[in-house]
């Protein structure tokens, strides 16, 4: 796929448009939404004019598209707004798994991910350096401290930090798959802002997705530093208790699931037919999200909707352990990252902030013959 092409530029417009929901400083968030949606809808039948069609490997894909809306109706909801959402969700599944999976699947047109989410790190780094010197910064968790370290976490531009590191972390990787096959030192340079980021978020989501993935990777090159590795990350957690803060819960998520698992069971096959904040707003429970994306997705369709969004990842990571070649070993190392991020942020598949366009995105390029 070259730069050139408009199948890459409009599906970098969709990257672009889709990072909108993540600012903090952006105050109408259903515009925010609506306007990558529009382009995605625009990719939809562009991709079938360019051959990019699904093939029999995508059965998962099919029946969660399939799922959604049926299960919509099967609920007897009478949400308009939840009606075009799932439309949506369906359109932009194929588009992201599809579609922008193969245009994105070379080296070329991936430098343009790895650029996009570093400036998210550069930017954070950079306001936490002004906030050091004294300056006017933002970007800044100015009520939280890193322990040990005394520093002040950063968000970067993004409106909460479980949602930067994963920007940060998705950076990372791109840029140590490119260092590690090109040997160029921007990619180098790309891939220390971005861990520096990473550590600098203090997002304990982060630091797990960050930790499987280099466990991952050592495990791929049967070379015997996994067991080494694994002690030491063990090591540190023993060592350093307080750093992690294991002892202050999980931000409100151990109050939260059950309570989405409950309301799961209550509608467990078509799921509530609405958005999770309404579901939430309507049983009073002052939250706008289960913070997990299995969770929100079985509020929304259902428990069969949920394996079916569990499958994806499965499906994903079986097929890229067929593969040979260096993309799919990448695939190998990052999908199981990207199911720890989804555990404690909610990404779908289909939707339209960056987050779920990047998630899939990654998944489907683990289908690519």
């Amino acid at each position: 796929m070259r730069k050139s092409s408009l199948l890459f530029k409009t599906s970098a417009l969709v990257v672009f448009l889709s990072s909108l929901p993540y600012l903090y400083f952006i105050k109408g968030q259903s515009i925010a939404y609506l306007i990558p949606g529009v382009i995605i809808i625009f990719l939809f039948p562009l991709g079938f004019l360019n051959y990019y069609l699904p093939s029999e490997r995508h059965l998962t894909l099919f029946l969660y598209i399939l799922w959604m809306p049926l299960a919509y109706i099967a609920s007897g909801s009478v949400s308009g707004s939840f009606a075009l959402r799932t439309v949506g969700y369906s359109v932009g599944a194929y588009v992201a798994f599809v579609v922008m999976a193969r245009v994105f699947s070379g080296k070329e047109t991936l430098v343009f991910l790895e650029i996009f989410l570093s400036l998210f790190s550069i930017a954070g780094v950079v306001f936490l350096l002004l906030y050091l010197a004294g300056l006017p910064s933002v970007g800044i968790m100015f009520n939280m401290r890193i322990p040990y370290l005394g520093l002040k976490p950063i968000r970067s531009l993004v409106f909460g930090p479980n949602y930067f590191s994963a920007l940060a972390f998705m950076g990372f990787a791109l840029s140590y798959y490119l260092w590690r096959e090109t040997s160029k030192f921007s990619h180098l340079a790309l891939f220390l802002a971005n861990l520096a980021a990473l550590f600098l978020s203090f997002s304990r989501a982060g630091y797990l997705a960050l930790a499987l993935f280099l466990l991952v990777e050592v495990a791929q090159k049967k070379t015997r530093l996994f067991l080494p590795l694994l002690a030491l990350l063990l090591a540190f957690v023993i060592a350093f208790p307080g750093f992690l803060q294991l002892s202050k819960g999980m931000t409100g998520r151990e109050v939260i699931w059950p309570l989405a698992w409950e309301l799961i069971m209550e509608e467990p096959v078509a799921g509530w037919g609405a958005e999770v904040k309404m579901v939430f707003a309507k049983t009073n429970i002052k939250w706008s999200s289960a913070h997990n994306s299995f969770l929100d997705f079985g509020i929304m369709y259902g428990l069969v909707g949920m394996v079916l969004y569990f499958f994806l990842f499965v499906a994903a990571f079986f097929f890229s352990l067929r593969k040979k070649d260096s993309l799919h070993r990448f695939l190998i190392s990052l999908i199981p990252s990207l199911f720890v991020l989804s555990l404690f942020s909610t990404f779908v598949v289909g939707g339209f902030s960056i987050g779920s366009v990047l998630t899939g995105i990654f998944l489907g390029m683990g289908f690519l013959e």
